[in-house]
């Protein structure tokens, strides 16, 4: 008899592949103290985005994305790709905030060229109803630190109140905090970040920012693919341009 593909243990199998990227993560920490006061300091910032798209069926699918308020909380900067469709439309958008809160929010720009420089994929979201946070900080001219946080939703999942991975979107009103990873910043090559502990990236992370060790923007995560070298594996990061010129034209609207 064939053997019987037990779903169950798949998904278990799964998650806990993602806590054990949580605990390897927490230790990295330890050595790392800016990087540990940015994590504390900004993973209340991020957010689940939830597009809900319809195709030329009228079937429905929930597309999931990672993002971060600007503005002091008046806007909310993600990736743009996921709302670049073919023969479907978006029919419903919102985001779920760490506190477990959902608003609806609004596009106001996309910038985004599928056959074009990758490193411009950012979309800028606005909440329908105000949202009174702090938002990330804009980088300083010049960048220190080798080493940078991207925090975010890969795969839908985050952390609950007990440190425990679960699927965020299905938490209702409970709380959740987002997953993260430690990476190397590449000094030649800026798009190159080489992971060092965490969580692993896969769909649903795309829009997640990119923080340095002050707690500035650098980038978003918008695709990855990955390269053998002499010095291992790595994983290539689009970090898109962070659109601050429009953002700024934004706030005088």
């Amino acid at each position: 008899m064939p053997e019987v593909f037990d779903q169950n243990n798949r998904v278990i199998e799964f998650i806990d592949l993602y806590q054990a990227g949580q605990l390897q993560f927490e230790l990295g920490l330890q050595d790392q103290p800016k990087l540990r006061q940015v994590w504390l300091d900004f993973s209340s910032e991020i957010v689940l985005v939830l597009l809900t798209i319809e195709n030329e069926e009228g079937e429905l699918e929930r597309v999931q994305q990672s993002g971060i308020f600007v503005n002091s909380g008046a806007y909310i900067l993600t990736a743009a790709h996921g709302f670049y469709l073919d023969d479907a439309h978006l029919v419903a958008l919102k985001a779920r905030l760490v506190s477990g809160e959902e608003i609806a929010l609004n596009v106001t720009r996309l910038n985004y060229q599928k056959e074009a420089d990758k490193d411009q994929d950012w979309a800028i979201l606005e909440p329908t109803n105000p949202i009174k946070t702090k938002g990330v900080n804009r980088p300083l001219e010049n960048v220190t630190g080798k080493d940078v946080l991207v925090i975010g939703f890969p795969g839908g999942l985050g952390l609950n109140t007990e440190g425990i991975v679960v699927h965020a979107s299905e938490l209702g009103q409970a709380d959740i905090q987002p997953l993260a990873m430690i990476c190397e910043r590449v000094f030649l090559k800026p798009n190159v970040l080489r992971p060092q502990a965490g969580a692993i990236p896969i769909r649903g992370i795309s829009g997640a920012p990119i923080l340095d060790q002050q707690g500035a923007l650098l980038g978003l995560f918008s695709s990855v693919s990955r390269t053998r070298s002499v010095q291992g594996w790595q994983y290539i990061f689009g970090t898109s341009d962070v659109p601050w010129t429009t953002l700024d034209s934004l706030e005088g609207k």
